[in-house]
């Protein structure tokens, strides 16, 4: 290549090897606008949308090893709660209430909080790393237990009066065991 630069003065290229490019660098930037755009489409539909735009026959292969090249894994989305503008409104108005109050509604406002812990781990997130002909070996082994395995709710309040004590309930904690532990 400096050879060639020296003796002509323009720098060229030297002829690619292997298989050329299916696609110029503006169709696949075209391809990642089409991703963008869609979040949630399959490669199989980007693959369509894009040889209406390139009339070139191209593969889902192909459209996976472009998008992660430029880093668009398909991954699980996260959820999240649909809220409506009503429904942030009707937040809003419960969280400034209370700037509302006098110091007086302070003293009949009871803080609780309640915790819950599993006996089993059960969520299904531990991983082990082995290899292949250590299947049945002790370390590589989770107990499973049945009905998820149990728990206990731990459960305790405070007010402006005092302390509740610390309750242990067992199963779930419905209305009237909580007014059970507030008494």
């Amino acid at each position: 290549m400096l050879k060639i630069n020296r003796e002509t003065g323009v720098p060229t290229p030297r002829a690619r090897t292997g298989r050329p490019r299916k696609t110029t660098e503006k169709e696949d930037r075209y391809q990642l606008r089409l991703c963008r755009n869609g979040r949630t489409k399959s490669a199989n539909t980007l693959r369509t949308e894009w040889l209406r735009f390139t009339n070139i026959p191209v593969s889902r292969m192909l459209v996976n090893l472009r998008l992660i090249r430029v880093g668009y894994f398909a991954r699980i989305p996260l959820k999240k709660l649909l809220l409506l503008q009503r429904h942030r409104q009707a937040r809003m108005d419960w969280a400034r209430k209370p700037l509302r109050w006098r110091p007086s509604h302070s003293q009949h406002v009871i803080f609780s909080d309640e915790s819950r812990f599993l006996l089993c781990r059960i969520d299904g997130r531990i991983r082990v790393c082995k290899q292949q002909r250590e299947a049945y070996n002790e370390d590589c082994i989770v107990p499973r237990v049945q009905a998820w395995g149990g728990g206990v709710t731990i459960s305790g309040a405070f007010h402006h009066g005092g302390k509740c004590d610390l309750h242990i309930v067992a199963g779930n904690l419905d209305q009237y065991q909580y007014l059970q532990i507030l008494v």
